[in-house]
């Protein structure tokens, strides 16, 4: 007989386990708090949100163009927050709360890959919708024209192309984030006397040069940092080409004598400058709490 002491895959159970090391269980604390309960009450009110706003745009007359960018817009919202929710929220949520002694669901790391290109397309579909309403304030008549030229076509080739530019953004932004789908992997570990799995970090998610070049880099300037550039961008030009419109318009109206309509427009004005003052002023933190 040999004398080779038995490997963990040849001892008993009960050798195997006490080779197992102990699972790591975060405590209930306040960042917790965020991540489980009150991360769960946003994205409850982003899903229902996102539902009445779907609901509003089929209610009303709209840009085919508009109508297929903000429903895209709205789906990968509400993909993105549902993916968080069962990737982060739910078992934090039920941990925190007492009615579960186990704070994540191991099975469920690959939804991190999806979160991610959620994040992504979301946030390129938005900035779509802030080129689209740019493009239409301060181009109108060659917006106009290529609508009218598209009008000649099938409504099957219309919604076509209205669609391609969607899909090859979700596409692209499947493929760039496919790395984060094999960050984390799942170990054995001993939980009150029981063996459970936990998440761990996988050697990719280890790497430095993953860490620094993919992750804090490339994916910043994807999802955070050029978009916010972008979309300011966009909605600085937009209220500028709104205003000077509006400008030429009260200029018209005032040689015509109808200073009514004049102040009507002031008032449009002013309540558009205040509105995106608000969106620019908050955009930073929304932002900030999407990547929280």
């Amino acid at each position: 007989m040999s004398d080779r002491p038995p490997s963990p895959e040849e001892g008993p159970p009960i050798v195997k386990q006490a080779l197992l090391g102990n699972c790591s269980v975060p405590a209930r604390s306040i960042a917790m708090l965020f991540d489980g309960p009150l991360s769960t009450v946003v994205i409850l009110l982003g899903v229902l949100g996102n539902a009445y706003c779907l609901k509003v745009l089929f209610s009303r007359s709209i840009n085919t163009s508009m109508l297929v960018s903000l429903t895209g817009l709205a789906i990968w919202d509400m993909v993105l927050l549902l993916a968080s929710f069962f990737h982060y929220s739910m078992w934090s949520s039920l941990y925190y709360v007492g009615l579960t002694d186990y704070p994540w669901n191991p099975h469920l790391i690959a939804l991190n890959g999806l979160v991610e290109c959620g994040h992504i397309t979301a946030t390129w579909m938005l900035i779509e919708v802030t080129a689209e309403r740019f493009f239409a304030v301060a181009r109108p008549f060659h917006f106009s024209t290529i609508h009218r030229k598209q009008r000649r076509k099938s409504y099957a080739k219309l919604i076509a192309g209205y669609i391609r530019l969607p899909l090859v953004m979700t596409l692209v932004a499947c493929i760039i984030t496919l790395p984060c789908s094999f960050e984390y992997g799942i170990e054995p570990c001993i939980y009150n006397s029981e063996r459970r799995f936990q998440r761990h970090k996988t050697p990719l998610l280890n790497n430095i040069y993953y860490r620094v070049l993919y992750k804090t880099i490339f994916l910043s300037v994807a999802k955070t940092f050029g978009p916010f550039i972008i979309i300011t961008l966009l909605t600085v030009s937009t209220v500028k080409s709104m205003r000077k419109s509006m400008n030429s318009r009260a200029s018209i109206l005032m040689q015509q004598g109808k200073d009514h309509l004049f102040k009507a427009d002031r008032d449009k004005t002013k309540s558009l400058q205040v509105t995106k003052f608000i969106i620019l002023k908050n955009i930073s933190s929304i932002l900030l709490i999407i990547i929280w």
